[in-house]
């Protein structure tokens, strides 16, 4: 408790909450904090990291059907472009003329919390480098992925 106390200058009373990471780390931060005097007065919020309850949140959220169309329209735009290499490098051409950059296209995973959201920033702020795509290569790309595009 040495570095806490030096970082403090002694004021404990400083500390509103805690959030850890693991469980384990969880665990063991909440029976250092239980035993320490100095905390008692502040009453600290401990706020322990459940992954597994976001993923269950997460899963609620995506069973709602408007976020359940919205997820399913960012994964076939991603998987489309994921599964032709020669569109993708397409793609990453209008990336770059447009940002001076490119950035993958990264699909969700269920268990992987967060990145639902990540794939629905990544298509819309990719969104003027498909317009650009769907400008100059309309004919070239599944009819129901140019639909979800141009939408």
């Amino acid at each position: 408790m040495n570095k806490i106390d030096s970082l403090l200058h002694g004021d404990w009373e400083r500390i509103n909450s805690f959030a850890t990471d693991t469980c384990s780390t969880m665990l063991s931060v909440g029976k250092l904090l239980e035993n320490n005097e100095r905390l008692r007065k502040s009453r600290p919020l401990i706020v322990p990291c459940d992954s597994h309850g976001l993923q269950l949140l997460i899963g609620d959220i995506l069973s709602v059907p408007f976020y359940k169309e919205i997820h399913r329209c960012i994964t076939q735009i991603i998987t489309t472009f994921q599964s032709s290499p020669k569109q993708l490098s397409i793609l990453r051409e209008k990336q770059k003329s447009k940002y001076g950059k490119t950035s993958a296209l990264i699909l969700s995973v269920i268990t992987r919390w967060g990145t639902q959201a990540r794939a629905i920033n990544l298509v819309y702020h990719n969104k003027d480098a498909f317009k650009l795509y769907l400008l100059y290569f309309r004919s070239s790309m599944n009819n129901t992925v140019i639909d979800l595009l141009g939408s």
